[in-house]
């Protein structure tokens, strides 16, 4: 059976505002490459094409995204050859501020919108994701009954796979963690918790 297949399908929201100039990766392909006029980690092109067109052509391959939205990006910054939404924010405003703006221009428009229990998020910067994973993720966030999915990954796996990836863990009772750069909110649920969510933003 694929992967998937059975699972809800859901929206997803790609996170892709502009990078900060401190930003080591964004720092190195400026000074060592002809990518000097990329200002933004998500247009950086990695293997021929953008981070951020991997991370679309991924979620445009998974069974379990119905629609993709590009915050931070417009269409002249980039194009694809199949349906991707561009939410018309601001780059630099706090993430949940992007997907209120969806909630409100967006979702409310949609037939049935009050079923919509959980919108994917996902940054703009993870060119490694692949369909499977995304099913996976897609596929746990709707076997529990939650208001917000946090994905996290262990510190013996990030650094088997990335060594020196200089990300921040916080340690907790079965060992240490950082964010997975995927997660899900009910998007009904973001205006009766907005004040808590700004604060754990900071």
């Amino acid at each position: 059976m694929i992967r998937g297949a059975n699972t809800m399908k859901m929206d997803a929201i790609v996170l892709c505002g502009k990078s900060s100039f401190d930003d080591p990766l964004l720092n190195y392909m400026k000074e060592s490459t002809e990518q000097k006029d990329v200002n933004n980690k998500a247009l950086i092109k990695i293997a021929g094409k953008e981070i951020i067109r991997h991370v679309c052509d991924t979620l445009h391959a998974s069974n379990s995204v119905r629609d993709i939205y590009l915050a931070g990006l417009k269409q002249r910054d980039i194009q694809f050859d199949y349906a991707v939404h561009y939410l018309d924010v601001e780059e630099n405003i706090p993430s949940i501020s992007k997907v209120e703006y969806w909630i409100k221009n967006v979702l409310v428009k949609k037939e049935d919108w009050r079923k919509n229990k959980c919108v994917l998020i996902v940054n703009g910067d993870i060119p490694t994701v692949a369909p499977e994973h995304i099913d996976w993720v897609v596929e746990k966030f709707t076997e529990k009954d939650a208001d917000f999915h946090y994905l996290v990954v262990e510190k013996k796996d990030i650094d088997r796979v990335f060594p020196n990836s200089g990300r921040t863990f916080a340690k907790l009772k079965n060992g240490a963690f950082c964010g997975g750069d995927v997660f899900g909110i009910n998007p009904l649920r973001i205006d009766q918790h907005k004040e808590k969510i700004y604060e754990l933003q900071q």
